[in-house]
């Protein structure tokens, strides 16, 4: 039996290829494809083209290290806890570093930029690499340091600015947990919620932080009583923590730690059903929540949106040569879902 050409994975296009069927010199399209030298436009927007149909990208990265252009090389820095190491390979497509790192990625080789990436515990990969700017990813409190590295170069980090910074950090993409907080506390309020509970992990770090301190502020703004599941982080504790809340006569409850599945189960033991008897909205870096049956409403952080605006702080940042500190603001959105519609 013949085999099914249609099922045979595709070949990796060459940069000859795409010189063969332009009908010009590899010299040239590689020109093009760069926008380098004295090249025709008609003759860039022909190798483009064929570019774009045979599937084939410029290696920015390679083509940085090779050439040590200092000003085409993004080193990443980042926590374990954002690697996909710790993910399942069925969920990683859907995980928000991913798509952070992914559109991030698309927006640095789009301008030659290439991406080196290591995490804190392996910096040494990052050693005499000819980098323009370092991106500093954690999630942890307070923010690992860098010093071992003589970086002369403008060091981007996400997050909020904490005392004990290292002093190279030039710029900051923070989220505004203040105003997400507001909006699901808001949001809940109008719906019909008259106790809420707020279930978290402290240990979660900046962003937990700010939320729960967010959380408390609100609470003490509007007059309800301040309630703070704290949890541990283990499934059968989250479960049983949540339903003493619910009998406790919650009837709204905000998520914001990874055990969502355990948090909704929570209600189910104490008896009730959301959204008929507790109305729910869960703070995540997913889509897996927006899938649920019933669904539930999200609070989440826009992966695309943010990479572009991290992109947009990198890009300023290898440029400016001042000591000024740049500060850029996320965004968010809340999804609704028939979690909290009454």
């Amino acid at each position: 039996m013949e085999t099914n050409d249609a099922r045979k994975p595709r070949r990796k296009a060459k940069l000859a290829h795409v010189a063969l069927i332009a009908g010009v010199s590899t010299t040239t399209a590689s020109r093009a494809l760069r926008g380098e030298g004295r090249v025709a436009p008609a003759t860039v927007e022909r190798v483009r083209t064929v570019a774009e149909v045979l599937g084939y990208q410029v290696n920015v990265t390679a083509r940085a290290l090779r050439r040590g252009d200092a000003n085409r090389l993004l080193g990443i820095l980042s926590d374990p806890r954002t690697q996909l190491a710790n993910r399942t390979e069925a969920d990683v497509s859907h995980t928000f570093w991913f798509r952070i790192f992914q559109s991030l990625g698309d927006q640095m080789s789009g301008v030659g930029v290439g991406m080196v990436s290591a995490t804190i515990d392996t910096q040494h990969i990052l050693d005499n690499l000819p980098l323009s700017a370092v991106l500093l990813v954690s999630t942890s409190t307070p923010r690992p340091t860098v010093d071992q590295f003589d970086f002369t170069v403008p060091i981007i980090a996400l997050g909020s600015p904490e005392e004990g910074d290292d002093p190279r950090i030039r710029a900051y993409v923070r989220y505004d947990n203040v105003a997400m907080t507001n909006s699901v506390m808001d949001h809940l309020v109008e719906r019909g919620a008259t106790r809420v509970a707020m279930v978290t992990q402290s240990e979660l770090g900046q962003h937990a932080d700010e939320t729960i301190a967010a959380f408390e502020a609100w609470c003490d703004r509007t007059g309800h009583e301040c309630i703070v599941v704290s949890c541990r982080g283990d499934d059968e504790e989250t479960t049983e923590l949540v339903a003493q809340a619910v009998r406790d006569g919650c009837d709204g409850i905000y998520v914001y730690l990874p055990q969502s599945r355990s948090s909704l189960r929570g209600i189910e033991v104490a008896g009730k059903r959301f959204p008929d008897d507790v109305l729910v909205v869960v703070h995540s870096e997913g889509v897996v929540e927006a899938q649920m049956t019933p669904s539930v409403t999200v609070m989440s952080p826009l992966a695309t949106e943010n990479a572009l605006t991290i992109g947009k702080v990198i890009l300023d940042a290898m440029h400016r040569h001042d000591d000024s500190i740049h500060d850029m603001v996320a965004q968010f959105r809340l999804i609704e879902g028939d979690s909290t519609r009454r």
